[in-house]
């Protein structure tokens, strides 16, 4: 299974965070054929947009692609992943 986070920013944008390992973003078209989106290099984050009214192939498009700084590492693990935060 691949790990990530996503927060959504606002009704077009999500941003998406990636833990120690790659990530590749998938979705699906409107004859059901899987097709990645994005992949995402391990401890990233990407803003993907997407327009819903656009065919699912040309829907997203990646805002930008950045290494996660050591804070924010930091604080993915405490909000996601640590097992106290999902009691």
């Amino acid at each position: 299974m691949e790990e990530t986070a996503i927060l959504n920013l606002d009704g077009t944008k999500d941003e998406y965070y990636s833990f120690e390992n790659a990530v590749n973003i998938y979705e699906y078209d409107e004859a059901g054929r899987q097709f990645q989106i994005a992949h995402m290099e391990p401890f990233t984050k990407m803003i993907l947009s997407f327009d819903e009214s656009s065919k699912m192939r040309q829907r997203y498009k990646v805002s930008s692609v950045l290494e996660m700084t050591n804070r924010e590492i930091d604080w993915i693990y405490n909000v996601f992943v640590k097992p106290i935060n999902w009691r």
